[in-house]
């Protein structure tokens, strides 16, 4: 059983609250035990409850949500996952920047909170589940890819597949060798993404290796492959709505 992930809303407006609470409450390891539209308020209910998890808006009156992180981050001595809410993407950079866990553009998608609390549950798990995790990565890493292509069954490591790219609805893989093979119609970004936790969807376009991505730009989130391939494939972007769950997935220092 999942452990309970006590939450706390803090937003100036009244219906976010009310939709994301509803939408919490269908999850039945998550209990929001207290809402609150008024930071003060907010500051008082963190520090009196210690949740695990706090859904904080960004633009509010008296104090935005940084400002309240930055007057709060030196009494949280409890493992608390935060979430900035909002309704501007342009909040994205400067949230993670500020230590927050996830960011949770409005209006989502009822998956997009799966996905959230799906990393909130994993930050909480134990160490030794954490260590397991990695040895069977490590144990893994050389395994052959089995594809299932136009032309036939393909079989090729993971750290030769460079990124994946639709086109015309239908997925293509390119190797590092710069060969390139159809995959068969039907396939999903899902089903690709569940090969290897190292190929990431960075737009509806195009999955990554992040195995072969030296950075992501600030501003325009371009993605920068390694040598040799940073000058061959420069025009592959991170979405902005997709760039929390990859910085999510890295461990930024």
């Amino acid at each position: 059983m999942n452990k309970i992930i006590t939450t706390v809303i803090i937003d100036d407006q009244k219906g976010s609250i009310e939709t994301l609470k509803k939408d919490l409450n269908t999850y039945c390891d998550v209990k929001v035990i207290d809402t609150c539209t008024s930071v003060f308020k907010g500051r008082e209910t963190v520090l009196s409850f210690r949740p695990s998890l706090l859904f904080i808006d960004i633009e509010m009156p008296n104090m935005s949500g940084f400002e309240f992180l930055k007057e709060i981050q030196n009494m949280i001595d409890w493992q608390m996952s935060i979430v900035f809410h909002s309704a501007f993407d342009k909040y994205i950079l400067e949230a993670f920047r500020s230590s927050a866990t996830d960011f949770l553009l409005k209006p989502y998608q009822k998956e997009e909170l799966d996905e959230i609390l799906k990393r909130v549950r994993h930050k909480q798990c134990n160490s030794q589940d954490n260590l397991a995790n990695q040895l069977l990565q490590l144990t893994n890493i050389h395994r052959k890819i089995a594809v299932q292509t136009v032309s036939g069954l393909s079989l090729f490591a993971k750290d030769e597949a460079l990124f994946f790219e639709r086109i015309d609805n239908v997925w293509q893989v390119v190797l590092t060798n710069g060969q390139k093979y159809s995959l068969k119609p039907g396939t999903s970004h899902r089903d690709i993404t569940k090969i290897a936790m190292s190929f990431i969807l960075v737009n509806p376009a195009y999955i990554i290796n992040i195995d072969h991505v030296l950075g992501i730009a600030n501003k325009s989130l371009r993605c920068q492959f390694c040598p040799p391939f940073d000058e061959v494939h420069d025009d592959i972007f991170v979405s902005r709505r997709n760039y929390p769950k990859i910085r999510n997935m890295l461990d930024v220092l």
